[in-house]
This record gives structure tokens, sequence and C-alpha cells, in this order.
């Protein structure tokens, strides 16, 4: 009895390491197929805009193919990341599909400026490389800071007035400041009355803040026609402009066309006031740039004209080569401009007319612009999994063969289970 489990037990040891091996060889297999993640690699080094030392909260991104990999903000002026074991650095991802020489392109962003590429590195050229510890010195010029935007204009009682029932006009420009602060010293409006300027005198009163210029208009003639475009500037020197055109309508002369109705906006018997009409002035609109690489954000501006005596809001929409690629709603207070961004990062390259179409406004070119680089994926086209399954293969697949080593484990606890009962068969004779 003792002889024969001493023979069996060599084949049980034999049986059970090759189910062992049988077991984790397709996992071995698996993890090689996938890939080990690669250990990013960190940067660190000094940094100037224009020559000076870079400010404290500005923040340096990496990016590789178009994707931000990495950032961090400054936190010593002049000097991002640092050398000094446990100190912070640039901590920049690899992915296993990146190229052998994927190369490491650093921008700036802050609140006072527009995102900026850096063009000038040294060392000239970075390629990724996992586990990679080096200093990077970054300089850049040519920083464009963000202009003073006029959020609001509130004219008061209306762009067209009757002289006979109000004596005067009141207009707020309301503004604000994402970059430098606005310099009330330097802002102006100025104020022309049937084409002749005017400055702060009996009948005018002009009131500038850092947020609000408010200008007041007294004895209001008939027939009057009063035009006044603000700018708005800021310490560094960047300036916004907006305009606004206001009309003092002579009853007597702005005729009803006989039996019109009462309404205040116009009789159903005849002139009455204009409806919204808008359209694209010649000037005004137009691309921060016309030439950019793929996943780099272009900012088309568009300026809308209301010819009417009414507010409009229209949906305008933008188009690439006849193809939309962003529509929002535009609102115009009748009688002046406004101006409106969009933005677009394009993801394949080639050359851009883009233009803009209206409800009430044929299609106009706004500019052309040029995009070089590789294809890139879609920034906003992120797959998404419903709960009916994956979705553009996304989602999690619940197919037991997906799971690797899963049918090899099947397998091998059979084979373990009839080895045992052999075995123990054996034994018994």
């Amino acid at each position: 009895m003792i002889t024969q489990r001493t023979r069996g037990l060599p084949l049980m040891v034999i049986v059970v390491g090759i189910a062992i091996a049988a077991l984790t060889t397709p996992l071995v297999i698996a993890a090689q197929e996938e890939g080990v993640p690669d250990i990013p690699a960190g940067y660190y080094g000094e940094i100037t805009i224009d020559d000076e030392p870079a400010d404290i909260g500005v923040t340096v991104e990496a990016e590789i193919d178009g994707e931000i990999r990495g950032s961090i903000a400054i936190t010593e002026e002049g000097k991002y990341g640092s050398f000094e074991g446990g100190g912070e650095r640039l901590t920049v991802e690899g992915h296993p599909d990146d190229p052998s020489d994927a190369e490491v392109v650093f921008y700036l962003d802050s609140d006072d400026f527009d995102r900026t590429k850096i063009t000038d590195t040294d060392p000239e050229t970075v390629i990724w490389e996992s586990q990679d510890i080096q200093q990077i010195d970054l300089d850049v010029s040519d920083v464009d800071d963000r202009s003073p935007v006029v959020d609001e204009v509130t004219v008061n009682p209306d762009t067209t007035v009757d002289p006979s029932e109000e004596d005067n006009v009141a207009v707020t420009f309301s503004y604000s400041s994402i970059g430098p602060a606005i310099d009330p010293a330097k802002t102006d409006v100025e104020i022309t009355i049937n084409g002749t300027e005017v400055a702060s005198n009996e009948r005018v009163t002009i009131q500038v803040t850092e947020t609000t210029t408010e200008v007041t208009i007294d004895s209001l003639k008939s027939n009057e026609t009063i035009d006044l475009t603000l700018t708005v500037v800021d310490i560094e020197g960047n300036e916004a402009t907006e305009t606004v055109n206001i009309t003092a309508k002579d009853p007597s002369s702005g005729s009803n066309g006989g039996n019109g109705g009462s309404s205040d906006r116009g009789g159903g018997g005849g002139g009455g006031n204009l409806p919204a009409d808008l359209r694209i002035p010649t000037l005004g609109s137009g691309a921060d740039q016309t030439a950019a690489e793929t996943g780099d954000e272009i900012e088309f501006t568009l300026r809308l004209q209301n010819d009417g005596d009414m507010a409009g809001t229209e949906n305008v929409t933008l188009r690439a080569n006849g193809e939309s690629i962003i529509s929002e709603e535009i609102r115009v207070i009748s009688g002046y401009e406004a101006e409106h961004t969009f933005r677009h990062v394009f993801t394949e390259p080639g050359e851009y007319e883009i233009t803009a179409e209206g409800e009430t406004f044929s299609e106009a070119v706004i500019e052309t612009v040029s995009i070089t680089g590789d294809p890139i994926d879609d920034p906003e086209s992120e797959e998404i999994s419903s709960e009916d399954g994956p979705v553009g293969g996304g989602g999690v697949s619940t197919d037991t063969d997906s799971l690797p080593g899963f049918g090899a484990l099947i397998t091998v606890l059979v084979l373990i289970f009839v080895t045992g009962v052999t075995i123990f068969q054996f034994g018994r004779k």
C-alpha cells in the first residue's frame, strides 16, 4: 500500500506542474501583448516670457500628438518644476501607441494672456522617453495679452427716442478684463451728433470707471443722430471697442402712414419701427490666426450689425468648406454692432474657407485658414457606452472569451480532475 502511494506521488507532482504552467502561460502572454505601462517622464527648468522671468501662477503644459499629457503651475518666478529629489516636476505621460520619436511640445497658459505655443526650447527638440528626467529651459515671446471685453450695453429709454416724450438718453457700457486691469485714464468714448464730434459739456456727461462708462445726453432735438464709440483700454494698451447709434425721431416727420395703430413698435397701417435687421459689416470679422496645426484652437470673430429698430437674436452657423462646425445664438441690440467669438479645433490638415450664415442674412466669407500637421482624434468625440451594451467600441464586454486565460483555466481544471481520478484508481490497485 505504501509502495503504491509512493509510486503515484511523482506522477501527481508532474501533473500539477503541467497544470500550473498551462494556467499561467496564457496570462503571461496576455500581459506581454497588452504591454507594461511606461513610466512618465519628468521635466523642469527655467522659463522666461519676453526675456523676463515668468510670473508665478502661469501654467506650463506639455502635448504629444496634439493631446495634453501633463501640466504644472509655476510656483517660483522664472522656474517650473524642480530637480531636487521629491520635488514636483512637469510629469508627462506616454502611450503604448506613441511612436518611438514622439516629440513633446510645450505651451504656456494664463489668465493674463492667450494660450501660447513655446517654440524656443533648450534642447531644441524634446523626444519623450520613459523615466526621462531632464532640464528643459523654455522661452516665449510675442505673447498676446487678453483684451478687455465689453460685456453689455444698456440704452435708456431706447436707441430711438421721441424728444417730445424723452429729453435725454443714457448709455451704460459695462466691461471687464480677464487679463491686465482696465485703465480708466485711457478708456474713452467718442461722441458725434449729426456728424460733429462733441465732448463733455452742458448737454453731455461722461463718467468712466474700471468697470463701466456712463454717458448721458440731455436736451435732445428732433432729427438728431447720435453715435457713440467706446474704446476701453487696459494698462498694457490692449483695447476693445463698441459702437451705439441713437436717433432722436421727429414725431411730425415720422408719420404712421395715416390711420396706423397706436403700438409704440409701429401701427398696422404704416411706417412704425423696423424689426431687427441683421447683417455682417464689411470689416471687423476674422480669425486670430490663419495658419495653425491640427489640435490648435482657433478663435473666429464675427461682427453683426442690427440696422432695425428692435433687438434681434440670430442663430448663426459657422461653416468650414461648406460643412457646419458650430452654431450659436447671437443677440444684437437695435442700432449697434455686437462682436461674438467662435472657437474651433481642426483635426484634419487642409485649407478651409470659413463662412458664416444666419437665418436672415446670406452666407459671408469670414476667413481662410491653413491647417498643417497629422490628423488627430476629435477631442469632443468621446466614446460612451449605453446600458444596452458597447457603443462605437466603448463600454465593457461581458463575453467570457475576452478574459485572457479563461478558456485555458477551464481546460486545466478538467485536466486536474481527470488526472486525480486516474491516480486514485491507480493507487487502489
